[in-house]
């Protein structure tokens, strides 16, 4: 389950995302829609928050009872996500 309450984040003093509350029940799905732009650079930056990429300014954050400030690795174990385009390098292979 992932839990965020009042989350917030500003970039240059330029508010990304205010006072954002969520839960994701276990098993669920969580998808973002709306159109691209610059609601689409929100959409990118609350996914980023979620995962942990960037910090919120402000947030109360639980994945799976587990603190996500404090034991970030851990929360993301619990957690995935599929990106809108894939971008796959020609060098790797499957294997």
């Amino acid at each position: 389950m992932i839990h965020k309450q009042d989350v917030s984040k500003s970039f240059t003093g330029n508010t990304s995302i205010q006072n954002l509350s969520l839960e994701v029940e276990k098993c669920k799905i969580l998808e973002l829609l709306g159109a691209s732009g610059a609601s689409g650079a929100r959409k990118l930056n609350t996914i980023n928050v979620l995962l942990g990429f960037f910090n919120p300014d402000s947030e109360k954050v639980q994945i799976n009872n587990i603190d996500e400030n404090i034991n970030t690795p851990d929360s993301r174990k619990q957690i995935g996500f599929i990106p809108e385009n894939v971008n796959l390098y020609l060098y790797l292979s499957g294997l």
